[in-house]
């Protein structure tokens, strides 16, 4: 709106007659720039329905499309949607059958996961761990899969029942990673399973005594 602001200036600096506009935009700014550096925490804000009409009415309708994202990544939804057409139909298309076309696929698996890194979309916290880690696991199995196919197939990673485990138990603990996160935050469980852990290592020291 042609407004201008010094944000060099304190908010003891500014002028006392200064537009209500001209002050909320110092403020929002100066919000950003301590919320960047982390001088102060905002908490995620999330859709609740409870704001105008057609927020209410949109949560009615479609509101667990994008009600469990914070409020400036709504639309992360179809970011998500577009990324598993690209795996599960366009990348087949994409130079097939060619090493390119693994690199392509491991090359946007990693920015996959750098954007989730980066900007967390879900308002809570365990839903952001869980798409970093599934994130992780699905470009640590594209790198075996490039891997394998470069080598032999007399080859150590094609051949090792112990390497074969570990990817396969990384897939598996996917679907499972929201109940081994309850279970790691709440206090109770975390404080029995602490418990029960150091009686396991002093009845081991007590065995090898």
């Amino acid at each position: 709106r042609g407004l201008s602001i010094n944000m060099s200036q304190s908010l003891d600096d500014l002028s006392l007659d200064v537009p209500d506009e001209v002050l909320r935009v110092y403020v929002v700014q100066k919000a950003r720039e301590l919320t960047r550096d982390k001088t102060i925490t905002i908490p995620a804000l999330a859709w609740g329905g409870l704001g105008t009409k057609e927020e209410a009415a949109a949560m009615a309708r479609v509101g667990a499309i994008f009600s469990k994202y914070r409020l400036q990544y709504w639309a992360f939804d179809v970011y998500e949607m577009i990324r598993k057409l690209f795996f599960t139909s366009l990348l087949f298309f994409i130079l097939p059958d060619t090493a390119a076309q693994q690199g392509i696929g491991f090359l946007v698996l990693n920015l996959s996961l750098l954007i989730a890194v980066h900007i967390r979309p879900y308002t809570k916290d365990w839903l952001n761990v869980m798409l970093i880690f599934s994130s992780f696991v699905q470009a640590l199995t594209l790198m075996y899969g490039i891997m394998v196919s470069l080598e032999s197939n007399s080859g150590f990673l094609s051949t090792s029942p112990g390497v074969w485990a570990l990817f396969i138990a990384l897939n598996v603990a996917v679907p499972f990673f929201p109940l081994v996160w309850i279970v790691f935050n709440y206090s109770v469980a975390r404080r029995y399973l602490y418990k029960g852990w150091d009686q396991l290592v002093v009845w081991f020291t007590n065995m090898d005594n």
